[in-house]
């Protein structure tokens, strides 16, 4: 059984439909969102099970619908009573609903696949083969007040998705080491490039001049509020491109970049696609991925590039020299030094063709990570 928190479009998702897709012919698996609101589109949906109360007590209350929201304010109102006598009502949901589920399955292996509330909720399984997959740089992404090896405790195996973030935990916790271990995310090679012959339904997209590709969730941590400025200055020097960027919800963010782009008068240069449930037809036409990322666990973005052979410039964060070698196959860089090495890209043409020759030899080395993977459950 996976636990996840909602089917919504994420990496994390992305991560497991790999997953599904690589091993269900060798496995049975099963899958929980807790919040069951999302667009579904993975092949694992056809797996779920579900369980209300959970959906209930985890979702925003704008989430949800019908019944659901009169029994959220009643749940929101006995939460604020038993507070006072320092009950956890949290605990008392949770087993509530495992012990539901629980009677009606009998899963092998219980695999919280996301830290947070995943965790928390696949923690509370009497399962003893328990596995605690952890998909963030847990250093920046919880705060240092927050002690949580309480949970991880009850869990066999710890995953951690690179290197990078199995260091950030262990530093955290260091009595939980002998049982983490780091297993990069799967991709699903084959479907992403039959996805990839899909045509491309928006008319805003066009490759007429060099293309940059940036892709990701409208959030601070993406640093998508620096590529106008960055925009703006490679134009100014003359050069011809247009930097599309994928992402959604249509949030503070998304609005923040839009006016961003009218500032710096980059309207023809960077242009908003929003969210598509299919990204990869705009990989095969791209020239160049470009990451203005703060913070990434395991970017699987990059080696979804890798299968097109498009050359990768990334701002420097921790796990990002585990995908990029630096000056081969791509360009790991300051913030503030990304335009220079786009700008060479762009108009180097012995140097943008010496560097895509490297990115199309990249191996992306899934069976390593899955023989991983299938040691966990053996």
């Amino acid at each position: 059984l996976f636990i996840i928190p909602t089917l919504n479009s994420c990496g994390t998702n992305s991560s497991l439909s790999s997953i599904y897709n690589t091993l269900c012919n060798v496995y049975d698996f099963s899958v929980l969102p807790i919040k069951q609101y999302g667009n579904g589109e993975y092949a694992f949906i056809k797996k779920n099970i579900y369980s209300d109360i959970l959906d209930i007590y985890y979702s925003y209350f704008s989430e949800l619908k019908g019944w659901k929201k009169i029994i959220s304010l009643i749940l929101k109102i006995i939460r604020t009573i038993l507070s006072k006598f320092n009950i956890d009502i949290e605990s008392i949901i949770c087993e509530s609903a495992i012990k539901k589920i629980e009677k009606k399955y009998n899963f092998d292996y219980i695999i919280g696949f996301q830290e947070g509330i995943a965790t928390k909720v696949a923690s509370h399984f009497c399962n003893s083969n328990k596995i605690a997959w952890i998909h963030c740089d847990y250093e920046r992404s919880v705060a240092i007040s927050t002690n949580e090896e309480a949970i991880y405790i009850k869990f066999k195996n710890i995953i951690c998705v690179s290197r990078f973030t199995y260091n950030k935990f262990c530093k955290r916790y260091p009595n939980l080491k002998d049982k983490t271990q780091f297993i990069y995310n799967l991709l699903d090679i084959e479907r992403i490039k039959y996805l990839a012959k899909k045509p491309i339904d928006d008319n805003k997209f066009n490759t007429t001049v060099f293309t940059i590709l940036s892709v990701g969730r409208m959030d601070s941590v993406k640093g998508f509020t620096s590529i106008p400025l960055i925009a703006s200055n490679i134009k100014n020097n003359g050069l011809k491109f247009r930097w599309y960027i994928l992402g959604g919800p249509l949030n503070k963010e998304y609005t923040n970049i839009s006016n961003l782009i009218k500032k710096y008068n980059v309207e023809e240069n960077v242009i908003l696609l929003g969210n598509k449930s299919n990204p990869y037809p705009y990989f095969k036409y791209a020239d160049l991925y470009v990451s203005t990322s703060f913070s990434e666990a395991c970017p699987m973005v990059f080696n979804e590039a890798r299968i097109f052979g498009i050359p990768i410039v990334t701002t420097n964060f921790g796990s990002a020299y585990e995908f990029v070698n630096n000056n081969i196959d791509g360009y790991i860089s300051k913030i503030n030094d990304i335009q220079y090495k786009i700008e060479e890209l762009i108009s180097n043409y012995n140097k943008y063709n010496i560097i895509k020759k490297n990115s199309e030899e990249y191996i992306i080395n899934n069976k390593k990570n899955i023989n991983k993977i299938e040691n966990l459950f053996r």
